[in-house]
This record gives C-alpha cells, structure tokens and sequence, in this order.
C-alpha cells in the first residue's frame, strides 16, 4: 500500500506572496488580493486531487490581522479612498453597471474599484470558490493559540482572542464543522 503524498494535498502560502499581499496599504484591496490568493489555491488542490472531502485554509496571524476576522475595523476605515478617488470609481461603476463589456476592465482599474467597497475575507473567498463543488473550512491561527494549554486569554498581535469556552470545546466545535462539511451526518 502506498502512502498518499502530502505534497498533492497541501498547497503551501509562499512567503513572498504573503509579503507582497501585506503590503497593500488599501485594506479593502488587500482583503481582495488575500482572498484571491487563498482561492487560487483552493482550485489548485481541486483541480491535483478528485475530490476532497473537505480544504482546510489557515489563516496565519499576519493574514488574520491585516485581511481576515481579527482585522481592526478602525484599519478598514483608515483606507478610505480620497474623495476624488471614490468619486471617479463610483462614476466608473455606474458606467459599467448592466453593461457586457467587450474586454475585462484593465487592473489598474478593477483595483481601484475594490479598493471602494468594504471587502470581507471569508465571503470572497467562499464565493470565489462556489464553482468547486468542495466545501472549506478557514482556521485561524488564533484559534489554533486558543488550543494551547494556558491561554484563556491572550493577544496575537491586534488579535485580542478570548475564550469562554474550554479548549476541548473548540476542538470539538473544528472537527464537528469539518466532520460535517466532509458530507457526514450526525447519528440520528
């Protein structure tokens, strides 16, 4: 019997790419462009394997912090567009809007207009991922810390993670989604 091979399994988050993703002063845009890493690697497993049950993302601190859930709102806000900068990606909404157009907007361009909109980490990146018939289940790196023994209460950079519930409750909680989200059902 031949053991199946991790590396077909798993599609790693490069450092460099991390880096560049981190870089993007707009958060709105860096949201975006993480998503969009994540869900590249979600269709490359997809596409390396015939069907996974199920593809666990996790969310190291530096993406948690600056893109996912722990991200302060207060950084969201502070990447606001300058006045004539929304106005010019409203107007080019608007003109697009109900229209087909004949080539894709160039990327300077769709990047001005995400950075527009409040994005949201798991929303693109689950519906980025709908046309791959594989659920996923994003793990956040607080929540792995949150496991650890003696850590009730801890802070991860501007992730502040507070637990009421016993670790073994969260690893109840993670492997009962995954369980489920792998297409198995409770006893009845």
């Amino acid at each position: 019997m031949q053991a199946c091979s991790l590396t077909r399994l798993n599609e790693p988050l490069l450092e460099k790419e991390v880096i560049t993703i981190l870089r993007i002063k707009n958060p709105n845009l860096r949201i975006k462009k993480a998503a969009s890493l994540y869900a590249s690697k979600v269709h490359v497993i997809a596409r390396r394997t015939s069907k996974p049950d199920v593809i666990i993302c996790h969310e190291p601190k530096d993406i948690e912090t600056k893109c996912g859930a722990g991200m302060n709102i207060w950084e969201k806000r502070s990447g606001a567009l300058p006045k004539e900068m929304r106005a010019e990606a409203e107007r080019i909404r608007k003109a697009t809007e109900g229209v087909e157009l004949f080539a894709p907007l160039d990327e300077e361009t769709r990047d001005l207009l995400d950075s527009n909109v409040s994005q949201d980490f798991r929303a693109i990146l689950k519906a980025t991922c709908l046309d791959r018939p594989v659920p996923i289940q994003i793990l956040t790196q607080s929540v792995l810390d949150a496991m650890l023994p003696n850590t009730s209460s801890a802070s991860f950079g501007q992730v502040q993670v507070s637990r009421k519930q016993d670790r073994s409750i969260i690893a109840w909680n993670i492997s009962t989604a995954i369980y489920c989200k792998s297409g198995h059902r409770r006893g009845r």
